[in-house]
Order: structure tokens, then sequence, then C-alpha cells
């Protein structure tokens, strides 16, 4: 935990003497610029004793304090350049924590298979083979099994009966078996009803609710056997499962792991499945509209979300899309295509963090030209030492902004802290330093927004340019 604030500090210091040392040269130069005009001023004033006047003093003076300003900037800009490193290694610390005080499943992706639904009907197979007298012995000494390449499995599913018989032609015999097995034959969906809410969760998460009904129907005049199966999602957790035909619940999976119903349709009957349950997932959600290629003479989706979706390339086209509501009505329907969404990272959150951060050098250095040139146009009179504690209680709220971020988050210390160092410019600056203190102290929150920032900005910028235009300077500030 002490790193967490010894780290902000270290990097700001190194940010602020790597700054320094890269613009030693300059700094110099400017520095010897202005001793240079200092020395030529006080030359040209000197008194009638030939020594350096008052006025030359103070002008030596004031000259040497504003260069100490100037360097203070540098200083601080520098500084501020390591918020943006120290954030990010807090955002990575974050995510890669193993543990954390609000858990979020790493769940894997939703996906829906569609149910299928057949008729079956026992069907009857025959095959013959005639095995000569050498395959006769090798049958003698291992097995009907020395068959099973040119056979059916007799354990295949579906199989009712099998049976098997020899008879002599010559010195060959003929083996032949029938095999009895329920065949089955796809039928399609009456209608089927999807209704999906989702509700979003940190890092991609989502929870949610699935609820469908499947309509059968034997649209023969004669009962027929059939089969319905329904496979769950592979997802992390399924939790209130209902699982019901026509009013008969089904309580328990077969051995594949799907829910399979099987029973008698009388002619031109329908059943109601029913379907609901609740799961939690992450990154997409997708959901089959019929198995394989068969036919759904009616579809209808309802997906309801609480944030903004993307749709999976090749996902099938909605119909309607009103709020956080998205409508799939199809009739008379064949297709390989699933209804899928995808949920956004919200690896933008991040980067406008990060953004907002990387900002603050910026802003300062805004801050520091805007309150100059507006303490000359506007007033109160330019000193260099209430700039500098001006400079100073702009900065330290910015590097609150850095700590408390973790602690109060990102929204509330990117606006909160740097206002609170811009109020402490009224005392210092009278209310010109509180105007452009405002609008420089929130230019970083601007870009917790991805698409309005730059309007934001915009704006600042301007109530900032009418709010000294219409200022009249106080007594206290003339």
């Amino acid at each position: 935990m002490l790193d967490s604030y010894l780290s902000p500090a270290l990097r700001a210091l190194e940010g602020a003497l790597d700054l320094l040392v890269r613009l030693s040269i300059p700094i110099a130069i400017a520095i010897g610029l202005v001793a240079l005009s200092i020395a030529i001023y006080a030359f040209n004033n000197k008194d009638s004793n030939g020594e350096f006047g008052g006025q030359a003093k103070v002008v030596a003076v004031r000259g040497m304090a504003w260069v100490g300003v100037c360097l203070l900037a540098i200083a601080i800009k520098g500084a501020l350049g390591g918020a943006y490193p120290a954030v990010q290694t807090d955002l990575q610390w974050r995510e890669n924590a193993e543990a954390t005080q609000n858990p979020v499943p790493d769940a894997p992706p939703v996906y829906q298979p569609a149910p299928s639904f057949s008729t079956l009907a026992e069907e009857t197979y025959t095959r013959t083979l005639k095995l000569p007298p050498d395959f006769l012995e090798k049958l003698g000494t291992e097995g009907i099994g020395v068959l099973s390449p040119y056979l059916t499995d007799p354990t295949a599913e579906n199989v009712l009966k099998l049976a098997d018989t020899f008879r002599r032609s010559g010195q060959d015999v003929v083996f032949t078996r029938e095999l009895t097995k329920l065949a089955e034959t796809p039928a399609p969906f009456e209608s089927v009803q999807i209704d999906v809410g989702l509700k979003s969760l940190p890092r991609r998460a989502f929870s949610s609710q699935f609820t469908a009904n499947y309509t059968l129907l034997n649209d023969k005049p004669e009962p027929v056997q059939a089969r319905f199966i329904y496979p769950l999602p592979d997802a992390g957790t399924i939790k209130n499962l209902d699982v019901s035909v026509g009013g008969d619940k089904i309580s328990q999976p077969t051995e594949h792991g799907w829910y399979e119903w099987n029973g008698t349709l009388g002619p031109n009957e329908r059943k109601k499945v029913s379907v609901s349950y609740a799961v939690q997932g992450a990154r997409s959600w997708s959901c089959e509209v019929g198995s394989s290629r068969r036919r759904v003479k009616e579809f209808s989706l309802s997906l309801r979300t609480d944030e903004p979706v993307a749709y999976r390339r090749g996902s099938l086209e909605r119909t309607s899309e009103t709020g956080g509501k998205a409508q799939w009505n199809l009739k008379d329907v064949i297709t390989s295509q699933e209804v899928a969404i995808v949920i956004p990272s919200d690896a933008a959150a991040s980067n406008g963090l990060l953004q907002a951060f990387q900002a603050m050098p910026i802003s300062f250095l805004i801050f520091t030209i805007g309150l100059a040139a507006a303490m000359l146009w506007r007033g109160p009179k330019l000193i260099p030492g209430k700039f500098s504690l001006a400079l100073g209680a702009f900065a330290a709220g910015m590097f609150s902004a850095v700590i408390l971020q973790h602690y109060i988050g990102p929204i509330a210390a990117l606006v909160l802290c740097p206002v609170l160092g811009s109020l402490a410019c009224f005392k210092l600056a009278g209310r010109t330093g509180l105007i452009v203190g405002l609008a420089s102290a929130l230019m970083p929150a601007a870009f917790l927004s991805a698409k309005h920032s730059g309007i934001i900005i915009l704006v600042l910028i301007v109530l900032a340019c009418a709010g000294l235009a219409v200022l009249k300077p106080s007594q206290s500030e003339q």
C-alpha cells in the first residue's frame, strides 16, 4: 500500500528533474539573456554618484524573481508528467490483482444452440454378407466382432431391435443382419418466441434472463412419435432453470447434457415448450435461429439491454430497434445465421482516464499562460510571489487527484481536487485567477467523455473568455 503513495511522488520528481535536464541549455540561455537585460538596464540607470539606483535594484530583484517563477512552472509541469505512468501502473495493478473487493466472474461467452424437433418412425434395415470358408474359421475363434467393420454398431443410438441369421450357400455361409431403429425426420417449429434481457456488469460481463416458448405441431392426420431436444448454453453458471413440455417439467438432463422429451403427438395436435433460465456471461451473447438448416415457420426474438451493444459481423439483421430494445420478426425462415451481439470493451473508460491524467501538464501550462495574460489584461497586479503561490495551489489540486482517484473514484477526483486547487487561487489572484483556474482545472476531466471531450473544452474556453470580458476588477484587485 505504501508503494501506491510513494510511486506517484517519485515519478513526479523524476519527471520534473528529467524536464529540467532536457531544458537545461534553453533555461541557461534564457537566464543569461535576462541577466544581461537586467545588467544593461542597471548600467543605463546609475545615480549621480555612479552607483546603481533603487529602481535598478527593484528591476534586478523582480527579474530574478520571474526567472524563479519560470523555473517553478517548468518543474511543476515536469512533475505532473509523472501522473500518467503512475495511474497507468495503478490500473494495471488493479487489472492483474488476484483479489478484489468487487469480484466479477470471468465468465465465458454465452452461446445458445437451437433446439431440435423431429418425428420418429421405426424402420428396418437389412445387411447381407457372403462369407467364404476361411472366414468362418475366424468367425469361430474371434466371434461376431470380426464382422464389425462391415456392419452397423448395434449399440448405436435409436437401435430398437437386432437380429442376426446364418445360412449355408454351397461352401459359403450367408450372414444376414436385420436392424430396426427409430429414424428421425426433422420437423419445423410452428412458432418460436424468445425474450432476452441483458444487464451489463463491469469488464464486459453481463447477466442474462432468457425466456423462450416453442410450439410443436403434428400437421399429419395420424399420431406420430416426436422428440424435442433442448441443449443448454455452454456457460459458467445457469440459475433458475425451468424446461417444460405441455406442462410436464423435465427435471434432469440426459447423459449428453441436453434436456429431452419423447412422446406422442395426436393428429393436428400442438404442444407448447417453455424454457427459462438466468445466466452470467462475458464478451458476447448469441442465439441460433434454427437447428442446422431446419425451417422455422414463425420466429420472434426480443432483446432488451441497459447499455449500447454492438452486433457481430454476420449476425442476423434486426427488423426494428427502439431505445434499448431490438426486435427480430421472421416468417418461414431457413437460415444458419445467429443473432449475435458483442458487449463493447470498457477499455474506452480506461483510455479516457489515462488521457485525462496525461492532459494535466498541458492543463497546467494553459493555466500558467492564461493566468499571466488575464492578470495583465484584467488585473490584479502581477506579482511574482502571489503568482508562484497560485501555481503551487493549482498544482496541489492536480497532484491530489492522482492519489485520491483510487479512493473516491476518477470522476470525483478529476473534478473535485483540481477545482479545490483553483478555488485557492481566488485568494491569491482574485476573481481572474478563479475564472482561469476553473476553466483549466476542468479540462482534464473533459477527456473522460470519449465522444464530447472536444466540445466540453471549447465550452470551457468560451465561458472563461466571456467571464473575463465582463469582469470588473474590485478595489482590492486594483
